[in-house]
């Protein structure tokens, strides 16, 4: 006689279903949970039993408009009210994040159901509260990008639906091979069952329509060891196999062969199963040999105990968005360098101009000239000391414009410029040189001339800068006379200083010999006459210190 099978554990069974579920006592208090919930929420079965539902899931404070509390009190309130299921609409419910993830409050959105529970006396229990994560979907349908509505949320749709068809058809094979668990189960729960397999019977309909209309997308599956269990039309499209040809083979058929030569195929499975997901962006291998730019996701297939299954596959062509981008990019680059060469164009004419006017502005003479000597361009100044315009003088010999001689000899001077472009140097004119302008007049000038070089240090032309310096030789010359006559009005006041004090004598003597009555008449007047001719000679004395003082 065989022993009873022992009865079935409800409660882990309720845990490990597939789906969101919450259950809540009929004053929301939380006396059950799902892993999938747990995952979802980022949550823990022991610090959420036994707690009200509102104070586990609060809406998020930095959202003024968050509506999710008031909706879902709502929809639970109808259902105690009503006694049977309540749909919502799809709704933004922020779901906090644990502070060991940075904390504050994640931005989600859910599609909830809510049905009453009722015990044998039909007294209504609790509430099961079923949501589904449509945040990517409603994430993804926000953005719309390039591919419109083929947004990522096919992808997680994808992958999750795959996981629990290939899950259920596991489930629905163990449960047929085993009528005797079947019979076991209590009858409520097959009800259960019933109704969780028509809906995954509905959601493999709709998966399936899903997959086979996605033309955009390569989506198949693959066993553990990398061989291909599954394909879809958009698989056909892209890669340009049909599924009886592909159906049964490794999938490194789709790589090129050196990435198949370092083993890429392996170690893409091998990164899924280790990291929960494999994602890259690299050639791929069509039907007829040719290649194409591919976004690839590997997906890990695995059963509630943690055993892999085998892998989804989600592999979309960018060749097309690539070539569109590298396009934009060479377009962005030559549009980058147009605006580089405008804006250098610019740069240089505002240098060329500032130049100009500080040329202009300068007061003296300057003249440029090109690496051959050849006039480019003058100033005012120069202009006025040569007799020559601009527009007349541009592209002539600069010995034609600059005709300098030396005032001594009245030969041709060295022109500077000759000797700063020929030896690099920068040049001053000899002393004494002279500007015949074009009208024939002449002026003394001064200055230099110095070698101008570009960025390698090539001289391209000559600056010369001069100007007129008749004005300072007279300034010099007066100078000079002015010294000449300080120096002899110091030569004159010695003289007459020392000549006075020799008249000092004579006109004392000479005043008392004149007056001495002992002399002889004779005698007095020769005293008299040498008296008054002393007194001559300090007149003009006198006049002599007076100029010296003068000057």
């Amino acid at each position: 006689m065989t022993s009873p099978r022992p009865a079935p554990d409800f409660r882990l069974l309720f845990e490990s279903a597939p789906g969101l579920y919450l259950v809540l006592s009929p004053d929301f208090r939380i006396i059950a949970v799902s892993n999938e919930y747990l995952r979802a929420t980022m949550t823990r079965r022991e610090e959420i039993l036994g707690r009200l539902l509102f104070e586990v899931f609060p809406d998020n404070p930095d959202d003024p408009a968050a509506t999710g509390v008031h909706n879902l009190t709502a929809s639970l309130d109808r259902v105690l009210k009503h006694r049977r299921p309540d749909t919502m609409a799809v709704q933004k419910y922020d779901i906090r994040r644990p502070e060991s993830e940075g904390g504050g409050f994640e931005e989600r959105f859910w599609s909830p159901v809510n049905s009453p529970v009722f015990d044998e006396t039909d007294r209504l229990c609790g509430i099961i509260h079923r949501v589904e994560d449509v945040t990517e979907f409603v994430l993804l349908k926000r953005t719309r990008e390039e591919e419109g509505n083929r947004t990522r949320e096919l992808e997680e749709r994808s992958e999750r639906m795959q996981s629990e068809i290939f899950l259920r058809e596991r489930e629905l094979e163990a449960a047929r091979r085993n009528d005797l668990i079947q019979r076991e189960i209590h009858s409520q729960l097959e009800i259960k069952v019933q109704e969780r397999t028509a809906e995954l019977h509905a959601s493999e309909t709709r998966f399936r329509l899903l997959v086979d209309g996605t033309l955009d997308y390569a989506i198949y599956m693959l066993d553990p060891r990398g061989y291909v269990v599954s394909w879809n039309p958009g698989a056909e499209r892209i890669k340009g196999y049909r599924a009886d040809e592909v159906i049964g083979r490794h999938f490194s058929m789709f790589y090129p062969p050196e990435l198949i030569a370092r083993e890429h195929p392996a170690l893409s499975l091998r990164i899924a199963a280790e990291e929960g997901r494999y994602e890259v962006e690299a050639h791929r291998i069509r039907k007829d040999g040719s290649l194409f730019w591919a976004s690839v996701i590997i997906t890990p297939l695995r059963d509630p105990s943690g055993n892999l299954q085998g892998y989804s596959k989600i592999t979309r062509d960018l060749t097309d968005r690539r070539l569109a981008e590298e396009k934009a990019r060479r377009l962005l680059q030559e549009e980058s360098a147009r605006k580089s060469a405008e804006e250098r164009a610019a740069l240089i004419w505002e240098q060329s101009e500032r130049l100009r006017v500080t040329l202009q502005s300068i007061g003296d003479g300057v003249i440029v000239t090109d690496a051959h000597g050849r006039v480019d361009s003058l100033n005012a100044v120069a202009e006025n000391l040569t007799g020559w315009h601009e527009r007349d003088a541009r592209g002539r010999p600069l010995e034609e414009i600059f005709h300098i001689i030396s005032e001594e000899t009245r030969l041709p001077a060295e022109n500077p410029a000759h000797r700063a472009l020929t030896e690099g140097i920068v040049v001053g004119l000899a002393n004494h040189t002279a500007l015949l302008a074009r009208d024939g007049s002449e002026r003394p000038i001064a200055d230099s001339a110095a070698p101008i070089r570009n960025d390698k240090g090539d001289i391209i032309g000559v600056v010369l800068v001069f100007r007129d310096v008749t004005e300072p030789k007279r300034l010099e010359s007066q100078y000079r006379q002015a010294q000449k006559m300080e120096a002899v009005g110091q030569l004159a006041g010695g003289v007459a200083h020392d000549f006075n004090n020799l008249l000092t004598v004579i006109l004392s003597y000479g005043e008392y010999l004149k007056d001495d009555s002992r002399l002889p008449e004779d005698h007095r007047d020769m005293a008299r006459n040498i008296y008054q001719a002393a007194e001559r000679a300090a007149t003009l004395t006198r006049r002599l210190l007076a100029f010296s003082r003068q000057q």
